[in-house]
């Protein structure tokens, strides 16, 4: 049965906008609910022209993976990002999950050589530490400075949050 008899129209303009890559994707599809996905998914996912090998599955492709993460943003990155997008941080145009490979950024903004990374509770398990400090060395080696929030911070304190951005960004712009 094809996707136009499965789905509403709305669904199906959804699912030619986004694209999905992958049954994960889907879900994230108002009208993709799991009965559907595990019924039709893989058929859906062929009519979108995803070539699916169950013995050799590809493997997302850097900006394929930062497309996803554009939609699956955490709270706090989302609530910055509602402050950031259209210039609006001080005419600064940033892009949210930037992929710089092999990494992506949660915000990079071009003409600052900025990186911007919203720590969650997570990067202070483990080797998370380690991690940011291998993956900020990389961005510092090719010209790039990571700020990095505090995800408590944006909700504690938005607007010197935004502020400390500002301050960052525009001291890393050279004069023209």
């Amino acid at each position: 049965m094809p996707p136009y008899v499965i789905f509403s129209d709305r669904t199906l303009a959804d699912l030619a906008r986004e694209r999905p890559r992958t049954p994960e994707a889907l879900t994230r599809i108002g009208g993709v609910g799991q009965v559907k996905l595990a019924r039709y998914g893989e058929a859906v996912l062929g009519v979108l022209g995803v070539e699916r090998d169950d013995d050799l599955e590809r493997r997302p492709t850097l900006v394929e993976r930062a497309q996803d993460l554009r939609y699956d943003m955490s709270p706090p990155e989302r609530l910055l990002w509602s402050r950031m997008r259209g210039k609006g941080l001080d005419g600064l145009k940033f892009r949210r999950q930037h992929p710089f490979d092999p990494y992506i950024l949660d915000f990079y903004c071009h003409e600052a050589r900025l990186a911007v990374e919203v720590d969650g509770w997570s990067h202070n398990m483990g080797d998370q530490g380690k991690l940011d400090q291998r993956r900020d060395a990389y961005l510092a080696a090719n010209g790039i400075r990571t700020h990095r929030i505090v995800a408590s911070d944006i909700y504690d304190d938005l607007e010197e949050v935004l502020a400390s951005l500002i301050t960052v960004a525009r001291s890393n712009i050279s004069p023209a």
